[in-house]
């Protein structure tokens, strides 16, 4: 009886699915199918993504130098314990969870999950508690919808410089959105995500003119990751070109001086931690760029055939900046000056304080560069549609 039911439940939803699009307008199916394809292809391929990520990493288990125990305690060693936003998101969320869940579904967290086969440890099997079962759940559920946003973000930042289609942005967002494991090879942390997304909203923010809202999304920005206030100088040229001389010296006024408040609060806030404000690899670094071998560099990530090309690989350069060559000049000046600004500030920092290849800290100029190589990949494979022949009088 009772499947027959559910058998008769499903036939009615089904028809009624029949029946909508039977008598759907070519508007209202175009929406729907946009929908539709943003959520199976977009959601499936930011799912990939995120699966990439903590299978590597499995969110550093209980390491106390940068755990995501130590995360949310906020005793994680300095810089890293400086990132708040993300491990603040996961632990309120925790908090919530434990106490709403019924029993039986925080026990399926910590026994039964798919989940529970990364819980590692850079020494082995980390400790599982349900607390630290709900923990690893909410971090992998905001890493996904970080990288989702991100997708959305990068769509509306492809359809606002190219004056595009919506599936055009959209396809092209989540083509960019697979190839972030290629970022997350060597290095990773559960606030890169949330970063990207944010500043990639905080660009279109800026590029469609959305000014008040800049200080609210760069906030976000800045508590996730103290960094963002590399942006403050990058967005000066779209403000001066979105609002003019005076509101671009004011808002960058206004973000520069977050930034240079949030700073002091949360470097003061957990001065007593271990570690140090920045950490130093000049050195380490100038060995490994000044050595030919390090541009021949491949990793794992999904399978053991499958390798894929570090950060300092010569195809990753070539498949990145060859498309910059042709982008350059397609792109608006004031893009062209936030790269260039970005750069300049973002490139000596990698070469001194980030670990060999570990390109996601180069992170502020990805959206930049996706942007310039949209431009450059359409203008590299252009082609003019020949014209017809004139018919000739018989």
């Amino acid at each position: 009886m009772r499947q027959a039911i559910l058998l008769l439940v499903t036939l009615a939803l089904l028809g009624s699915l029949g029946l909508l699009v039977a008598r759907m307008s070519l508007k209202s199916a175009r929406k729907l199918w946009l929908v539709t394809f943003t959520l199976v292809l977009g959601g499936g391929v930011t799912m990939m993504v995120a699966h990439s990520f903590v299978a590597k990493w499995a969110f550093k288990g209980d390491s106390p130098r940068d755990g995501l125990e130590s995360m949310i305690e906020g005793t994680a060693s300095r810089p890293f314990v400086y990132r708040r936003l993300a491990p603040d998101l996961v632990g309120a969320a925790s908090r919530l969870a434990l106490k709403r869940l019924p029993p039986r579904a925080i026990e399926y967290l910590a026994e039964k999950s798919p989940l529970q086969r990364y819980r590692i440890d850079w020494g082995g099997v980390e400790s599982w508690t349900p607390r630290k079962a709900v923990e690893f759940h909410a971090a992998y559920a905001l890493v996904w919808f970080a990288l989702f946003g991100a997708l959305i973000a990068g769509a509306a930042l492809v359809h606002s410089i190219r004056q595009c289609s919506a599936l055009e942005a959209i396809a092209t967002a989540t083509l960019g959105v697979a190839l972030i494991p290629l970022i997350f090879v060597n290095g990773g942390y559960i606030y890169d995500a949330p970063e990207l997304f944010l500043w990639t909203t905080l660009l279109v923010v800026a590029i469609r003119g959305w000014l008040v809202l800049t200080p609210v999304v760069f906030m976000l920005m800045l508590v996730n990751k103290e960094s963002a206030l590399i942006a403050v100088p990058a967005l000066f040229p779209i403000f001066l070109r979105r609002g003019g001389l005076s509101r671009a010296v004011m808002w960058t006024a206004i973000l520069g001086a977050l930034g240079l408040l949030w700073l002091i609060h949360v470097r003061s806030k957990f001065a007593a931690c271990a570690g140090q404000p920045m950490e130093s690899w000049l050195f380490t670094n100038l060995e490994f760029w000044s050595n030919p071998t390090s541009y021949f560099k491949a990793s794992q990530l999904f399978s053991p055939g499958l390798l894929s090309p570090q950060g300092a690989n010569i195809l990753l350069i070539l498949f990145v900046f060859l498309p910059v060559r042709f982008g350059w000049s397609a792109v608006s000046s004031d893009i062209r000056w936030a790269v260039v600004i970005t750069a300049s500030i973002v490139f000596p920092l990698f070469i001194a304080s980030c670990h060999t290849d570990e390109i996601r800290n180069l992170s502020m100029l990805f959206p930049l560069i996706f942007v310039v190589d949209v431009q450059g990949i359409h203008a590299m494979f252009r082609t003019k549609i020949p014209s017809m022949p004139a018919s000739s009088s018989i």
